[in-house]
């Protein structure tokens, strides 16, 4: 049933921000990123959302163009449509409509910063546990970064987001370990030097 995927989807249009500019169609394109193709049923139960509450957020990803149907597989008396990725990674593209991908990128900000505000409120509703006073910090890092250095940074990032990747494919079979949430933005801030390409 695997498709051959395209390298990478470039998000450049007002609506294709609109699209991932949610905490749970985020969590929607991460499983199936991490996990492959999957029914909207499997896909519910992995992100602990209601099935018609997915279904709907698949619906709105189709249609922006950022999942797709792969075909369908029997499951008891009924047949269930699978969705997949049709490639392997997010790119922006900054540069096609630079107003509609700097509103985008703003709302994506602020959005995501709204949803780790509120989750890290509803962790700590029940007191700081050992967890959170080991393992809980926060700091905001700012320098002037030759390239090279920021491209380190980069792949750092990269190696992090594997390592989730890694967690949540052995989840299955190991369901009592902690659960861990790292949110980060990383970007230039205003200035003469452009030190990362858009491409």
């Amino acid at each position: 049933m695997a498709e051959p995927r395209e390298k990478i989807c470039v998000i450049r249009t007002a609506g294709q921000f609109d699209a991932i500019c949610s905490p749970v169609r985020a969590a929607i394109l991460e499983t199936l990123l991490a996990f492959g193709p999957m029914p909207v049923r499997e896909v519910a139960a992995k992100i602990g959302k209601a099935v018609n509450l997915t279904h709907h957020h698949v619906g709105l990803l189709v249609r922006a163009g950022l999942v797709a149907e792969l075909g369908k597989v029997k499951r008891g008396r009924h047949m269930e449509r699978v969705f997949h990725l049709p490639f392997d990674d997010f790119r922006f593209d900054f540069d096609t409509n630079p107003k509609v991908a700097a509103k985008g990128m703003a709302r994506v900000a602020k959005t995501f910063g709204r949803f780790s505000e509120r989750m890290l409120v509803r962790s700590l509703q029940g007191g700081l546990t050992e967890l959170m006073k080991e393992f809980a910090t926060f700091r905001c890092e700012t320098a002037h970064l030759p390239r090279e250095s920021v491209l380190q940074i980069r792949q750092h990032l990269q190696a992090i987001r594997g390592i989730f990747e890694a967690g949540r494919a052995a989840s299955e079979c190991k369901a009592s370990r902690d659960s861990f949430q790292i949110y980060w933005a990383f970007y230039p801030l205003g200035g003469k030097k452009k030190y990362i390409s858009a491409k």
